[in-house]
């Protein structure tokens, strides 16, 4: 999946929906969020952040795999935005 979202990341945004869609307990939700989207924030984080804002609106299990992106890895705009699409109620 790394390798993905460094060659072509606009694939790699599907997958990782689907992924947390048909992730069958809050480990695998949890592995998904430092794992790929961990991955796809740190790297093409302006190019996507809007996307996961949107998807962490309509869709508790993905706000929960976000929980697990390392604030470590992106940058403070990013980190600001990612914080306020957990916290959405």
């Amino acid at each position: 999946m790394q390798e993905l979202t460094d060659q072509n990341p606009e694939r790699s945004w599907p997958i990782i929906k689907a992924l947390v869609e048909a992730a069958p307990d809050d480990p695998a939700v949890r592995y998904i969020g430092a794992g790929p989207v961990q991955e796809l924030l740190s790297k093409q984080g302006e190019q996507f952040i809007e996307r996961i804002e949107q998807q962490a609106a309509v869709d508790a299990k993905f706000r929960a795999c976000l929980t697990m992106v390392s604030p470590s890895w992106l940058d403070e705009e990013i980190l600001q935005r990612l914080t306020r699409a957990i916290d959405y109620q």
